[in-house]
């Protein structure tokens, strides 16, 4: 399913982000997000697969969230840089968090996604004629998550999801052309 001729949403919130040089070469990263969304006015949406029925045409959404729209978010980061050699040792790392949300725009009870947690790691060198390597791992501890999940049109009651990405490790080469 999908928005459409929504008359009123409302979202309020903030946002607020903090970088600091802790010392020479380490620098830390924070990010916080609270957002409340829903619809104020949605007489004509998609029904929940909960309540729909081979005579079911539209359902009054008004005052249900807003779809993959999380409550809370946040992230915090490290980047550390010191030079060895004839180059520079690198490290870097973040977290990324996200609350529960519903990421279906009927809102059904059958596609809410809990929160998660994926943490990103990486050593590397660069040196100095412009080209590095890095030894990485995306989503380090291979949290398993679901990012979506949507009905079936139809009413055949299937529920489709995409699963988020499991760990990856890898060796990464970059040349940059000056």
């Amino acid at each position: 399913s999908y928005p459409a001729n929504i008359p009123e949403v409302r979202v309020q919130g903030f946002e607020a982000d903090f970088t600091t040089l802790v010392t020479e070469g380490l620098t830390v990263r924070f990010g916080l997000a609270y957002a409340d969304g829903e619809n104020t006015d949605y007489p004509g949406g998609p029904c929940p697969l909960e309540v729909q029925t081979a005579a079911t045409v539209a359902c009054n959404l008004t005052g249900v969230p807003l779809p993959g729209l999380s409550k809370w978010s946040g992230s915090l980061g490290l980047d550390y840089r010191r030079h060895m050699g004839r180059g520079d040792f690198t490290i870097h790392t973040d977290t990324n968090y996200r609350d529960g949300y519903n990421s279906d725009t009927s809102g059904s009870k059958y596609t809410v996604i809990d929160g998660f947690s994926v943490t990103n790691l990486s050593f590397g060198y660069q040196f100095a004629r412009n080209w590095d390597v890095q030894l990485f791992a995306r989503n380090l501890f291979d949290e398993e998550y679901i990012t979506a999940l949507t009905i079936q049109t139809g009413n055949s009651g299937l529920i489709l999801g995409q699963a988020g990405e499991p760990r990856t490790v890898g060796v990464a080469f970059r040349f940059a052309k000056q």
